[in-house]
């Protein structure tokens, strides 16, 4: 019995994608891990094959008796198509991912099967229908399930040659809130996060594949967020020596923080930036990558405390910043969430067209600009800042020692600056988010304090 896990995608010939591949275009940034997890989860007895269509094109006519695929919104009308091709073909199609699970009922129409929620708590069961020629249309996973619980992820069936990094996952879910995000609506603005010895098993898992690639914690928060759990995994990244890149919020960030990560072997942090570029922000992202850590400026536009001014104030930021990367992506009201249902109340959802719900086009009224002012200024922005959106193969090498140098020269530096701070009795202002944005709460994370400054604990 074969079973096809597909993840369909058009990275290869989307324009807007191509910053994600390395300059030959033969690598791209790193895997996901729906499709190994899956793998993890099929009997034995079954041979697996995982095709990622960011790195390699679909054979309809491969062999095998059933196909499964995880797909995300933007890609939702070609994941129909194929599903479509290999039904035609007699084989059974099951539909999952964080599109299917929002919008099961339109999925349902198009696959055998509709995998809703995470595949842990029910792909056994699946399996198990399937060999006894009993699908249902949707199955609905009963509960989040404990991560110590889930399989280790099938790192050996991926093409880990064609990806820059490993993808490692330590939690599941974000604290955070954004109002526009599907993963609040998945997870039920809950995390989780798995036992340290197993993401160090994960960790060894992958090395013995490559142990010159760094690792990503692809994480919606780098370990969910949970302080004592990242001080926790920090330590043992420390004494093991791995280099990696996360994603984090300035509302998670403190001092201690930072210096952990710098401490810890972190090359790179993506930062949520909602546009806000408060002078804090910029303090905050200066003092991080003075630590040996380089930021990657993560930047959303058409938020509704947005108007045309954003762009300019973005690219200002990014040149004092001197941050090493940057990704450029147009708030997108994806079905079912919260930003859909508060957009869709003033109707000023313009398209469910899935095919251009990629980050990068506009589908919704913004309230304080026009649809073309967004779509120009999102398109020169993305021109402008076109160098600092590259991927480099010179930001994969292993620069411990480089980063260790810039680390005490940063300590030195940030120690100076704080003197000098306390000597002339400067302070940041606190910042008034109601003046910024017009309302006490955001759609999106928004930095409402003195961001590297404050000792709050997060639980």
């Amino acid at each position: 019995m074969k079973l096809l896990l597909l993840e369909p995608n058009n990275a290869r010939e989307d324009p807007f994608a191509q910053c994600w591949f390395t300059a030959d275009k033969k690598r791209f940034t790193a895997p996901l891990l729906a499709l190994p997890v899956i793998a993890a989860l099929t009997p034995n007895d079954y041979e697996v094959e995982i095709r990622d269509e960011k790195i390699e094109a679909i054979n309809f006519n491969e062999p095998c008796n059933l196909v499964a695929m995880s797909y995300k919104t933007k890609d939702a009308l070609r994941t129909y198509q194929y599903a479509e091709e290999f039904r035609k073909r007699g084989i059974p199609v099951i539909l999952g991912g964080m599109h299917a699970s929002l919008l099961p009922e339109e999925a349902a129409q198009y696959a055998n099967a509709v995998v809703v929620g995470e595949a842990e708590g029910i792909w056994p069961e699946v399996i198990r229908d399937f060999e006894t020629g009993r699908l249902r249309k949707i199955y609905l996973a009963p509960k989040l399930v404990p991560l110590e619980a889930a399989p280790i992820p099938r790192f050996d069936l991926l093409k880990n040659g064609c990806y820059c990094v490993h993808s490692i996952q330590t939690s599941r879910g974000c604290l955070v809130g954004c109002e526009f995000c599907p993963v609040q609506e998945m997870f039920q603005g809950k995390t989780r996060h798995k036992p340290v010895g197993r993401v160090l098993e994960e960790i060894e898992a992958v090395q013995r594949i490559d142990r010159k690639k760094d690792i990503f914690f692809i994480d919606e928060m780098f370990a969910g967020g949970n302080r004592s759990y990242q001080k926790e995994l920090l330590k043992e990244l420390r004494r093991h020596r791995i280099n990696f890149y996360c994603i984090s919020d300035f509302k998670v960030m403190d001092p201690r923080y930072i210096w952990d990560l710098a401490r810890s072997g972190c090359k790179k942090i993506s930062i949520n930036m909602p546009g806000t570029c408060l002078p804090q922000e910029l303090k905050a992202v200066r003092a991080i990558q003075k630590l040996g850590i380089d930021v990657w400026g993560y930047f959303m536009l058409g938020f509704s405390f947005h108007d045309v001014s954003v762009f300019d104030k973005i690219e200002e930021f990014v040149a004092k910043s001197g941050m090493k990367n940057v990704t450029l992506t147009v708030m997108t009201p994806f079905a079912n969430t919260l930003m859909a249902r508060k957009i869709s109340e003033r109707n000023g959802i313009l398209t469910t067209d899935w095919n251009l719900y990629d980050q990068c086009h506009v589908v919704f009224q913004p309230e304080r600009m026009s649809v073309e002012d967004l779509k120009s200024g999102f398109l020169g922005l993305w021109k402008d800042l076109e160098d600092f959106l590259r991927i480099r193969d010179s930001q994969m090498k292993d620069d411990r020692r480089e980063r260790s140098m810039r680390r005490m020269a940063g300590v030195v530096s940030l120690g100076i600056e704080k003197a000098f701070d306390l000597l002339t009795g400067k302070k940041d202002q606190p910042v008034d988010l109601e003046a910024i944005i017009g309302k006490k709460k955001a759609e999106v994370s928004v930095t409402i304090d003195n961001v590297m400054e404050r000792k709050r604990k997060v639980a």
